[in-house]
C-alpha cells in the first residue's frame, strides 16, 4: 500500500478528534485525522507526520493525516485502510493464520445472524472462520 501526494510535517495541536494542525513548510495547515482514536501517547508536539494532499474544492481541509512518527518507527493512523491492508496480505499469503491452511475464499463485510464481521474465510481443508481486525495506535 502507498500513498500518493504526501508531505512531511511537524504536529502542533489537535483541537479536536478530527482535524490537526501541523507546520508544513513554515504554513500551518489543517488536516483531518483518519483516526478518531485519542493518541494522546504519539500525537506529540513537534512529532513528525506523513500528510497527504487532496484539493478536492469540497473538502473543509487539503490533508488528511495518516502517519506520525515515533521514535523510529512510523504508525499508520488511518483507520480506513486496515481492512483493505489486511485484506490484501491475506489473499497474497503475507498473513497466515495459525489455525488454517491455504485460504481458497477470502470475503469481506459478512453478515451472520445478528453481526457483521470484517471478514469471511475458508481454507483448503473445508476449515471455516470469521476474522475480526482491530486496530490499536500505542
Amino acid at each position: 500500500m502507498e500513498y500518493s501526494n504526501y508531505q512531511l510535517a511537524k504536529f502542533i495541536a489537535r483541537p479536536n478528534r478530527f482535524v490537526a494542525e501541523c507546520s508544513l513548510a513554515d504554513e500551518v495547515v489543517i488536516a483531518h485525522v483518519k483516526n478518531t482514536g485519542r493518541g494522546k501517547e504519539v500525537f506529540l508536539p513537534e512529532a513528525t507526520v506523513s500528510l497527504v494532499y487532496d484539493g478536492n474544492p469540497k473538502r473543509k481541509t487539503h490533508y488528511d493525516l495518516v502517519a506520525i512518527k515515533k521514535g523510529d518507527n512510523w504508525l499508520n493512523i488511518d483507520s480506513q485502510i486496515t481492512n483493505p491492508l489486511v485484506a490484501e496480505g491475506l489473499a497474497s499469503g503475507k498473513i497466515q493464520l495459525p489455525f488454517m491452511e491455504t485460504l481458497t475464499v477470502i470475503k469481506r463485510e459478512v453478515t451472520y445472524e445478528n453481526s457483521k464481521f470484517d471478514f469471511y474465510l475458508e481454507d483448503e481443508a473445508g476449515q471455516r472462520a470469521f476474522l475480526e481486525v482491530k486496530e490499536s495506535v500505542k
